[in-house]
């Protein structure tokens, strides 16, 4: 096991002799973590071999970081998980483990209750946590003195090159060989990513918690790739599904992207239209033109104007995204300024969301539906690689993006939408 600091000041890569970068880029596991865990893990006792232990570990709390990332810090983790990672003879110690260190601990709820980040609803059975995608999951906090660590390190076991394991979801038979082979096969360059992605940092673009998630789904994608489907809707997820963009210009083929400018809030207007359903003829217009999140700018970002620093709009614009997501699509909070605002601008459209909040189906779902029906059936045919990811398309010959482009726009158009298409 060999460790590096990992220094927020200054670049990583200039305070590093060649064969610490050369590690990096063979090491057969690689992980971000903290000191602090790495001493107290080296200092006690563990149920295996120490550095087997350690790497199972490692390896739980890059589940743990994306949880955290995708739910917030309650996280709901079937017993069946914890098997996955330390084996049904040892699970219940590991979790003792991480209980005594601060790192993440079983907790019981009485609410019956509650929400999580996207705005996802759970119901509370006693001390377990139900849904319909989870079924029955005990609860788990994450400790506020694992998610303020900072003081990050980097660890690597092994030099040796390792294959790369694929797992592809069984439900997947009718999937592309072709997009299967991209996922399995791409490269990415590790220490230019993780370069690229501190340059982010020191930029100030993003935190140093976000540096390190994104650090860790660097490593996550170099040895073990899989490629899965939802288990109620038919998106398609793989490895490079948690890369940021920036990590993504790493990967070892050059790739061309497409995607639809205010996808989410348009694939409504495709269902409502497809359906019959009420619709405001001012939402569409604001959807097809690109404007819908700035409708709502002002809510979220009370100090910014247009006319701004790009940085500062395309986050200002995320974080509106984000509440919109919350707020309206993906839950339905009609306390906020956002879906307040909406039901004044939209009031039909409105209508439709609060019928659907009531159903047995969720927005979430009916969106990620259609835009998989879309995406899940492009295929770039002049391209040697290729993969969906969610509402875009990459692939790796520029003579694919006018068969594309027509696919797109045919599908919307079939359902009386005009979308705009962004190149890059």
């Amino acid at each position: 096991m060999t460790t590096i600091q990992f220094n927020n000041k200054k670049a990583l890569f200039t305070q590093l002799s060649p064969s610490d970068i050369n590690f990096i880029k063979t090491s057969s596991k690689s992980y971000i973590t903290t000191n602090n865990i790495i001493n107290q893990l080296s200092s006690i006792d563990l149920p295996i071999k120490k550095e087997t232990a350690i790497k199972r570990i490692l390896h739980f709390l890059e589940f743990v970081d994306q949880k955290i990332k995708d739910v917030g810090t309650e996280i709901p983790i079937d017993k069946s998980v914890w098997i996955d990672f330390f084996t049904e003879n040892h699970y219940i110690k590991y979790q003792a483990i991480l209980s005594d260190l601060k790192i993440i601990t079983r907790v019981l709820y009485t609410k019956g209750v509650y929400f999580d980040k996207s705005g996802k609803k759970h119901v509370m059975v006693n001390d377990f946590v139900y849904s319909k995608d989870l079924g029955l999951a005990k609860i788990f906090q994450v400790h506020n003195a694992y998610i303020n660590d900072n003081n990050y390190i980097m660890v690597m076991f092994d030099t040796k090159q390792v294959k790369v394991n694929l797992y592809v979801d069984n439900r997947l038979k009718k999937l592309s060989p072709k997009f299967i082979n991209t996922i399995k096969n791409v490269k990415i360059d590790v220490t230019g990513a993780i370069q690229a992605e501190i340059n982010e940092y020191q930029k100030q673009i993003i935190s140093f918690p976000q540096l390190k998630h994104r650090i860790s789904r660097i490593f996550a994608v170099r040895n073990s790739r899989k490629i899965v489907t939802g288990s109620k809707v038919n998106r398609i997820y793989h490895s490079f599904t948690n890369l940021s963009k920036i990590s993504r210009q790493f990967l070892n083929y050059k790739f061309f992207e497409i995607d639809v400018t205010n996808c989410q809030p348009t694939l409504l207007v495709a269902y409502l239209s497809k359906n019959k359903l009420e619709l405001d003829e001012n939402y569409q217009l604001d959807c097809e033109s690109g404007c819908f999140y700035e409708r709502f700018i002002d809510l979220i970002n009370d100090n910014y104007t247009f006319g701004d620093d790009i940085k500062d709009f395309n986050q200002a614009r995320t974080a509106t995204k984000t509440e919109i997501y919350r707020n309206l699509f993906f839950g339905f909070n009609t306390g906020t300024s956002i879906n307040k605002r909406f039901k004044e601008l939209y009031p039909n459209v409105w209508n439709e969301l609060a019928k659907i909040k009531k159903s047995d189906t969720s927005l979430a779902s009916i969106l990620q539906n259609t835009e998989a029906e879309l995406f899940n059936s492009l295929f770039p045919k002049k391209s040697k690689m290729f993969f969906t990811l969610f509402d875009a398309v990459y692939f790796t010959n520029v003579d694919d993006t006018a068969d594309l482009e027509s696919k797109i726009n045919d599908f919307f158009l079939e359902r009386n939408v005009k979308v705009k298409i962004e190149k890059k």
